[in-house]
């Protein structure tokens, strides 16, 4: 896009081409018509394939470009962002609820425990109550055996007493019990043997006792053991589950350990998701503000340059004014020097018919005005530069200002410092420094096809020639740039037809 200052342009009169030249130019121009109009169709629709953002690249200013751009990015950002931050809070949820689930599984994982650990201590002290029972009842066991053992002693000793004095061991008692001398003696015989016999059968009645005494203790001894097994196995299934609840309170805990470390990892990413959301939020507002006051700079470049266009636009019809003039003129003296030259025919015929005298010389002709600038060959106008066309001519909306606006001229795709030629011979108006144009050369090429005509060349990185110079076509007259309101290197092309703008397409 471009903007243009206004300069006051100093054309002098001069003598156009004749009558019979631009006649030529106008038959020419009718036969080319068609393979113009073939090439405007076709370029036309090259530029109906450009993508609108590529058309418009040229038309705004660069912070406006990039404010609307980093916009554009932040928006299309944020609804990722924000997905990532809602599936990254339900992640957080569910990581909590499983946090919390696992930590209700260690808690009952760790009441097993307990109450495990309590029964194994419960089953360890029945089982050492049952092995201190039956260690009691083998030490009486034991006792008996050795009271048993001693009393068949005594009871061998007596057997074999009794076996010595066989049967006539009652006979020897009675006859120590007459042989007493006394009643005294005699009753203390008969108490002797009697507490002999009554001892013997004292130890008999003892051993019985000791014998089921032992039986009984045997008995007391078989249950203890019994009891201090079934102990010792409820001890030792006790110790078992109270070492499977430990397993499982480890496992449990290890969980929950696990599930508070993904909670936290979760909650992290919960917050680095909120963080980017927050982020972009805060460069997409950011972004919008830039944009707004680059669309209010743009805007007022724009009003700018509507004012500029329209002041050049004077200019240019003005100097149109003088070119039409200046072909008045030079026809009006084309015209008064036909008539005199008549005048003079008619009066030589005259004088030779007559047999007067020759007719006084005809009066010197009136000096012609200065030259005025070449006009366009009969071709075409050259291709400026070489480069495809980014940006027709035409009306349409911009993207960001919202506004129709026109684009006054072609836009030439070209990298900074490619040369530019002239389209047709003609006059420099000016090369200088344009505002929003940048850099800007005028060619002024007198008239085309009964009316003035005019190029403009904008953005130029340099210029090869300066202000009232005579190029001719094809001569290279500066270089592509992207000075003024330009965002890229490009050539900006204008063709000016009486003073107004038109699609330069239809004169390449």
């Amino acid at each position: 896009m471009v903007v243009a200052g206004v300069v006051a342009l100093s054309v002098g009169t001069a003598l156009v081409a004749p009558a019979s030249t631009l006649n030529r130019i106008e038959q020419r121009r009718q036969q080319l018509q068609q393979e113009l109009d073939g090439r405007q169709s076709a370029l036309a629709g090259t530029s109906g394939r450009l993508s609108a953002a590529g058309e418009q690249l040229n038309q705004s200013t660069a912070a406006l470009a990039e404010a609307t751009a980093a916009y554009q990015q932040a928006e299309a950002q944020l609804p990722g962002a924000e997905q990532a931050l809602a599936a990254a809070q339900a992640a957080l949820a569910e990581a909590q609820q499983a946090l919390a689930a696992a930590q209700a599984e260690s808690a009952r994982r760790a009441g097993e425990l307990v109450l495990a650990q309590e029964r194994e201590a419960a089953a360890v002290e029945a089982l050492r109550q049952a092995e201190e029972a039956v260690a009691a009842a083998r030490r009486r066991v034991a006792a008996l055996g050795d009271r048993i053992e001693t009393q068949q002693k005594q009871m061998g000793q007596v057997a074999a007493q009794a076996y010595q004095s066989g049967t006539l061991g009652d006979l020897d008692a009675v006859t120590l019990i007459l042989g007493a001398d006394s009643i005294e003696e005699f009753n203390a015989r008969v108490t002797y043997v009697q507490s002999a016999i009554n001892a013997q059968g004292s130890a008999v009645a003892d051993m019985q006792d000791m014998r089921a005494a032992e039986a009984n203790a045997r008995v007391a001894l078989d249950e203890a053991e019994q009891r201090a097994r079934i102990a010792r196995d409820e001890a030792q299934s006790a110790r078992e589950q109270a070492q499977g609840a430990l397993v499982a309170a480890q496992s449990a805990e290890a969980a929950a350990r696990s599930a508070a470390a993904d909670a936290a990892g979760r909650e992290q990413a919960a917050a680095a998701a909120a963080g980017s959301v927050q982020s972009l939020v805060t460069q997409r507002d950011q972004a919008r503000s830039a944009a707004e006051q680059a669309r209010s700079s743009d805007l007022s470049e724009y009003q700018s340059l509507a004012a500029d266009r329209a002041a050049i636009e004077s200019e240019v019809a003005a100097i149109a004014a003088q070119v039409r003039e200046q072909a008045r003129l030079a026809e009006a003296e084309r015209a008064r020097l036909e008539a005199e030259r008549r005048a003079q025919e008619e009066a030589a015929r005259r004088a030779q018919q007559g047999g007067t005298a020759a007719p006084a010389p005809a009066p010197a002709p009136r000096p012609a005005p200065a030259p005025a600038p070449a006009p366009v060959s009969s071709g075409p106008l050259l291709r400026p530069v070489s480069g495809p066309i980014t940006s027709a001519y035409g009306m349409r909306l911009h993207p960001v200002l919202r506004v129709w606006k026109l684009h006054d001229g072609t836009d030439f795709g070209a990298g900074c410092g490619t040369p530019i030629y002239a389209s047709a011979s003609g006059t420099v108006a000016w090369a200088t420094y344009k505002g929003g144009y940048g850099n800007q050369v005028l060619l002024n090429h007198g008239m085309y096809a009964g009316a003035p005509l005019a190029t403009s060349y904008s953005h130029m990185s340099a210029f090869s020639v300066s202000a009232g110079q005579q190029v001719s076509r094809g001569q290279r007259i500066g270089y592509v740039g992207t000075t003024g309101y330009s965002t890229g290197c490009h050539l900006h092309w204008m063709v000016y037809v009486n003073g107004s703008t038109t699609n330069p397409v239809g004169y390449l």
